[in-house]
């Protein structure tokens, strides 16, 4: 078995795509995997699965579409890379949570994707691209961001961002 962090894009944000963290719950439970935890509301379950990741990833985003009426994107990443993005933060010394942000893609961005990206835009947010992850660091928050905007301009609906806050609970959470 192999503990995953499965991390679903656009729940539970403005109304939109709701899905109760029970529901969820059941819904990896009926899958056949162990151990299911979420966190708060926006779509963050740690599980234990035997299957790859890719599997998982499609047997999650099948079960959504049949259970809720959901076309949604799961983005997985298994605790030994949880680990490996902590360790590899470009931005230790930022110490405030809510600053820092993590992206994670399916499959590393091609260089053209990148190509498209200006991280110049607006100083001093920037961003760090690591393989499938993309490091934000946003000293005025993700909210009023122009190189967040850019970046979801420019990439769409391609990755889903988590706070640091959230990247450590779940490193926390799949430490079994």
């Amino acid at each position: 078995m192999t503990t995953y962090a499965a991390l679903l894009r656009g729940i539970n944000v403005g109304g939109n795509n709701k899905v109760p963290m029970a529901d969820l719950r059941a819904l990896c439970l009926g899958l056949g995997y162990d151990n299911v935890e979420t966190y708060i509301q926006s779509g963050n379950v740690v599980l234990d699965a035997s299957g790859s990741e890719a599997k998982v990833v499609a047997a999650m985003e099948a079960a959504l579409l049949e259970t809720f009426a959901l076309t949604l994107s799961v983005v997985v990443r298994s605790a030994a890379e949880l680990v490996e993005i902590v360790a590899r933060n470009p931005f230790p010394s930022e110490t405030d949570g809510t600053k820092l942000h993590v992206t994670c893609f399916a499959s590393p961005l091609s260089a053209p994707m990148v190509a498209k990206l200006d991280p110049a835009l607006a100083p001093p947010d920037t961003f760090v691209i690591d393989g499938r992850n993309m490091y934000l660091h946003l000293p005025g928050g993700m909210g009023t961001s122009k190189l967040a905007v850019h970046i979801g301009q420019k990439l769409g609906k391609l990755g889903t961002s988590r706070n640091w806050n959230t990247v450590l609970k779940l490193v926390e959470m799949s430490r079994r």
